[in-house]
Order: C-alpha cells, then structure tokens, then sequence
C-alpha cells in the first residue's frame, strides 16, 4: 500500500491498537483522528478484521527486515540482545502502550480468525529469532545453558509480554528495567 492516507490509518489504528486493544477503537476513531471520512477507510481496509491483518502484516514485515538486518551485523549476541531490550524500552517510552502481539495475545479469541492466523505466524517469527539469538550466545559462550533453548526463548518472551503489561498498569517504567535487568542475570553468563 503505498499511498500516504493507507499508511496513516495504519498508523494511526497500530497506536490504538497498542493503547485501547483490537476491540477498544473504531472507523470512526480512525476517521477523527486523520480527518476523513469513515467510507474512505473502507476503501483502503474493506473490514476491521482486513485492517487488523495489515497492521500485524505490517510488523512482521518490518521485524523480519530488523531481524535481518541484525543477522547482518557484526554484533555479538549481547548486543543483540540489548538491540532487543531496547525495542521493549521504546514501547514503554511511548507511554500507555504495550506490544502488537501482548495485546492481541490477550484478545486472542475475540478477534477474526484471520487476525488470529497472521498473529500466531508473527509469535513464531519473534519466538524463532529469540531461539537462534540465545543459541548464537550459548555458542559464544556468554549465555547460560538453562534448559532448551526452546523453553528459554518461550520464558524469555513471555516474561517481557508480562513486564510490559504490569509496567503499564503500575504506569512505572522502572519496573519494565527491572525485569529486563533480572532477564539480563539470568541469561547472561
């Protein structure tokens, strides 16, 4: 989609998404905040489900294409690691929102089917990347050796989702910092 009014609604309902939840926005938000009409969304994004399908398709792409680029660098797993905490740490930054896949994950059964598909295809891109950076480490020789690197990267995810949740709750990002730091203990050697 290359047009600039399709990239601002996605925009536009990827921050509503992260701050209201799949099921807390509608058309009519989409519509106020950009000033258009609500039939010039429909153009674009036919239903809410095909909408919701675009922005998960959308994050894929771009996490692949970061994944890539840092399968490209010269960084050491530990880098890459912090390159990781650090996306976590800008999301939390942002202010009152949580990741794309922490808030679909928690609407899971009430969003369309083909929200649910394109969202258990971007879990196992992120869960796949975690997988080959802990076993990168554990070949450096900087990562410990707890369990599978399967089970690891599941704890390890599943322990941000959580982190970025409670920090938005509480409203304190000094508890986001603290589980990254406990992640940090307990994976780095």
């Amino acid at each position: 989609m290359a047009s600039d009014t399709g990239q601002k609604i996605l925009d536009i309902a990827e921050n509503l998404l992260q701050t209201r939840g799949f099921n807390g926005f509608s058309y009519q938000d989409i519509a106020n905040a950009i000033g258009i009409r609500k039939a010039s969304i429909h153009y674009y994004f036919p239903s809410k489900a095909d909408l919701g399908v675009a922005i998960v398709k959308r994050y894929r792409k771009d996490f692949k294409h970061w994944a890539e680029e840092q399968k490209q660098s010269n960084k050491s797993a530990l880098e890459k690691l912090e390159a990781y905490f650090q996306f976590y740490v800008n999301i939390v930054d942002v202010g009152n929102k949580i990741c794309l896949s922490g808030v679909l994950s928690a609407e899971f059964k009430a969003v369309p089917e083909p929200i649910q598909q394109e969202l258990q295809g971007m879990v196992d891109d992120v869960y796949q990347w975690i997988i080959e950076l802990l076993r990168e480490g554990r070949e450096e020789g900087v990562f410990k050796e707890t369990g599978t690197v399967e089970e690891q990267a599941m704890w390890f995810g599943s322990t941000l989702q959580g982190a970025l949740q409670i920090a938005r709750v509480t409203g304190d990002k000094n508890v986001f910092i603290s589980v990254l730091n406990q992640l940090r203990a307990f994976i780095v050697k």
